[in-house]
């Protein structure tokens, strides 16, 4: 597992791009290593492990595209001057609420 760590690391780190998922993908993926030792046949056991943390990468990219998330608070200025325009957010006035 020493061995392999950082190699797995880095392909889900380049896959995801967040560190915190790019740890629980390699955490995962020796987890199903282990637990699928049975079906390894051989061959270059570094690709088969390369080839469970990309499978782990794409699903939670899936998932991710399935449930986006969106910022509460606008990030950029124009943005949040636009969206008062909308009337999407309440408005504030010096007595109270609109």
């Amino acid at each position: 597992m020493l061995v392999y760590q950082d190699l797995v690391y880095n392909q889900a780190y380049r896959m995801i791009g967040e560190a915190d998922a790019a740890e629980d993908a390699t955490q995962d993926a020796f987890i199903s290593a282990f637990r699928n030792l049975g079906s390894y046949r051989g061959g270059s056991f570094r690709a088969w492990l390369l080839r469970i943390v990309t499978n782990l990468c794409y699903d939670e990219l899936r998932r991710r595209k399935r449930r986006p998330t969106v910022p509460l608070e606008p990030t950029d200025t124009t943005k949040k001057k636009s969206s008062l325009r909308a009337g999407w957010l309440t408005r504030v006035r010096p007595g109270g609420f609109y």
